[in-house]
């Protein structure tokens, strides 16, 4: 087990506490300067309460076998909350937690989260990796730069179209069939959609930052046009069922590695391209031997 305070000077070290009650109402310490607590603890598994640390900035309570929460109400001034790697069931409420700028709560056995649009300063949501069966409306949290809500089981992905300060949805190895329009969502550099059931993908032709597109593994049967994605640098499709080559990536100047495009519906022209790819020949390489041999 580990327990560990820390103020903003790092004074404050205490490990192998036998009983998390002594660092609760331990008075050998100046609440008012601990400002980060972090617990792991793999035989926890209950927890009533924590130490009333009413300046702490960031909490980590990480690879016990707790199944909820305390109360955390009390933490108003937290803008870190990691409680991954546990096994909780359900969320407290985190309405009161206004300035929290980071939420951590992968790798447990959530099938929902608790309304988080009290959260409107919220940066990083992390939830990958448990039940999840859909998300709680996202829609006021204008500050969202990263949604991680990959391994869960979500059917849907909606009300995203006004956080236009996204950069980041991994998406990933969930049960989507579609994804919403994104075009209001200008700043977007990454998303992962792979491992789904998607039949088609949304317009891509506003998100002129986008880097990376990784749609692999779904039941596309076409890509989008990619002309104005200048700045793609990874795009795999690979395990798709698309009946064409999706040309518009001659556009995708910097673009390393083009990975095949289909186990379903291969097209005998593209046969010598593919092995191409599976090399990994750079962008100007592939889009060479494309005029070449395909014209």
């Amino acid at each position: 087990m580990y327990y560990q305070l820390l103020n903003n000077e790092n004074q404050y070290k205490l490990k192998n506490i036998n009983n998390l009650n002594n660092l609760i109402h331990t008075n050998s310490i100046d609440d008012k300067n601990i400002i980060n607590l972090n617990i792991i603890d793999l035989k926890l598994k209950k927890l009533n309460e924590l130490p009333q640390l009413y300046n702490l900035v960031k909490l980590s309570i990480n690879y016990t076998s707790l199944k909820n929460l305390p109360d955390l109400s009390q933490f108003i001034n937290l803008d870190n909350l990691d409680i991954g790697y546990n096994c909780l069931i359900e969320l407290p409420d985190l309405s009161n937690l206004t300035k929290l700028e980071k939420l951590d709560c992968s790798n447990n056995r959530l099938d929902k989260l608790p309304d988080l649009s009290n959260l409107t300063n919220l940066k990083i949501l992390n939830c990958h990796r448990n039940g999840l069966l859909e998300l709680p409306d996202l829609s006021k949290l204008k500050k969202l730069t990263c949604l991680n809500c990959d391994y869960n089981e979500l059917v849907e992905l909606s009300n995203l179209y006004e956080l236009y300060n996204l950069e980041i949805i991994n998406c990933s190895h969930n049960n989507l069939t579609e994804i919403e329009d994104l075009k209001n969502l200008i700043n977007l550099k990454t998303i992962e959609c792979n491992n789904n059931c998607l039949n088609k993908l949304p317009n891509l032709s506003k998100l002129i930052k986008l880097e990376v597109l990784f749609c692999y593994s779904n039941n596309l049967i076409k890509i989008p046009d990619l002309t104005n994605l200048k700045k793609l640098k990874f795009f795999l499709c690979v395990y798709n069922k698309l009946e064409n080559f999706p040309i518009s990536i001659i556009h995708c100047k910097k673009l390393n590695i083009y990975m095949k495009y289909s186990k379903y519906k291969p097209i005998n022209k593209l046969h010598y391209l593919l092995n191409y790819y599976i090399k990994k020949y750079y962008y100007c390489k592939i889009i060479n031997y494309y005029k070449t041999k395909l014209s």
